[in-house]
């Protein structure tokens, strides 16, 4: 995929220059024009993904030129950057239609961020316009119009015509179970029953009992038969989740029953069959498994008839406005609260997490949301910490605390701040100070005396 496209809207040479530089290094292509003039041209000629618009231009008022540019090209986010920032340019700005409103100098940390989140955005408002049917939004109980979800429900379609073994393989919490149920609900089977068993929850020595069943007797505590999932499963779907857990034992008589369908119960003589469709599923890398010789490689091949890999929930962004506003609406009225929607900077957050527990994390944070506060919009305020500040640990030593659950805005200490935007700038120059006080637009003896009055260090 090519690099998105900025269009940079700027009379100042020096100033056009410098972001020209950072833009760059941010690894996107840019263009560049000068006046009022030149702006719809250059929009038309360099189709950009986002516009960085200066307000103040010599032939034409940056309002009027923002006001035309969403006229004629809604889906473009337009990023509005200005010397002369009052509360009044930029509750104008954003009525217009602006996605931000930056004053100079700029915040380059919230201008990556800008950039990467109105990108995702203008991506999403593609995807929904080419795909403007409400069926591609949602597959059976699964939720996106990423281009890697329309793939995994192609290859659902497909698959759950047919009996072929299927290998699931995705971090925790990206939906594994539920890409089993809805395969085993779009096949011939659905009228069996769908059996799941989680090989990592059930004790290693247990678990062949689970699978296959066992005879009164077989072992202390075995008090009666017992039927395994197997057996019960027989005309349905048996679902193996964390199948890389399973000792190499019992991967031996997994491998048996998928050549054959045959079994014995723990304990017991009598063969048995049982016609069964066998999915699985692992938060692993199976073939390092097999590498390590955890792993069968001739169940390996068994199991991997078809694969499908879910993606992280990071690497399809642009489907978490549609599975968080699914989630707002699922525990709004469970909870009967009356949420319905997110403020800007909430829906920025989100973007820009990283979710290291995908979908499952971001539906805790929603319910927790919706439990703890009342609408109708979920803030900034209403998230969690760690999400706000994509993953970091609450420093309750420099004065930095939870979100307050009641609703209000927590304001940090100027000292705070100064000392939060100095060691980043330190961080981001690996401990060149000249470098970082250029960064800050401060004299570089200040920033030196502040980090040693701070306590900063070289990272």
């Amino acid at each position: 995929m090519k690099s998105p496209t900025v269009l940079l809207i700027e009379d100042d040479r020096i100033a056009a220059g410098t972001l020209l530089d950072c833009l760059k290094h941010m690894r996107y292509r840019v263009a560049i024009c000068a006046t009022g003039a030149e702006v719809m041209p250059a929009i038309a000629l360099h189709r950009p993904t986002v516009i960085l618009l200066d307000i103040k231009l010599p032939d034409a008022d940056g309002i009027s030129i923002l006001k035309e540019i969403k006229r004629a090209y809604e889906v473009i986010p337009v990023i509005v950057i200005t010397g002369f920032g009052t509360v009044d340019n930029a509750v104008e700005c954003m009525q217009y239609g602006a996605y931000d409103f930056l004053t100079k100098p700029l915040d380059y940390t919230r201008l990556e961020n800008d950039l990467r989140n109105a990108v995702a955005l203008r991506r999403l408002k593609e995807e929904v316009e080419r795909r403007p049917s409400p069926e591609t939004y949602s597959f059976d109980e699964m939720i996106g119009i990423s281009p890697q979800m329309q793939s995994v429900y192609r290859v659902i379609s497909n698959v759950s015509k047919t009996d072929a073994t299927v290998l699931i393989t995705g971090e925790s919490g990206t939906g594994k179970e539920l890409v089993a149920r809805s395969i085993h609900n779009r096949s011939k089977r659905a009228g069996g029953p769908f059996i799941a068993v989680n090989c990592a929850a059930i004790p290693r020595e247990l678990l062949e009992s689970e699978l296959f069943g066992h005879e009164k007797g077989a072992f202390t505590g075995a008090i009666s038969r017992h039927i395994g999932c197997c057996e019960a499963g027989n005309g349905g779907t048996l679902f193996l989740d964390e199948i890389c857990d399973m000792s190499l034992e019992l991967q031996a008589k997994l491998l048996r029953f998928l050549q054959d369908r045959t079994f014995q119960r723990v304990g017991g003589t009598e063969t048995l069959t049982a016609d069964v469709r066998l999915i699985s599923a692992t938060n692993k890398n199976p073939l390092k498994e097999v590498e390590k010789g955890s792993f069968r490689e001739d169940l390996y091949y068994r199991l991997m008839v078809v694969p499908i890999e879910l993606p992280r929930l990071k690497e399809r962004a642009g489907d978490i406005p549609l599975l968080a506003t699914h989630f707002l609406e699922k525990f709004s009225s469970q909870n009967k609260k009356l949420f319905t929607g997110f403020s800007r900077e909430a829906m920025n957050a989100m973007l820009s997490h990283l979710w290291p527990g995908n979908v499952r994390e971001l539906e805790n944070v929603i319910e927790r949301v919706v439990v703890l506060h009342d609408g109708p919009t979920v803030t900034l305020a209403h998230l969690p910490f760690k999400v706000v500040h994509n993953g970091r640990k609450p420093d309750t030593s420099a004065g930095e605390r939870e979100q307050p659950p009641s609703g209000e805005e927590t304001v940090l200490p100027l000292s705070e701040i100064v000392k939060a935007a100095i060691r980043r700038a330190i961080e981001v120059s690996n401990g060149d100070i000249s470098l970082a006080a250029k960064k800050l637009d401060l004299p570089e003896e200040t920033v030196r005396e502040k980090a040693e009055e701070y306590g900063l260090k070289k990272p």
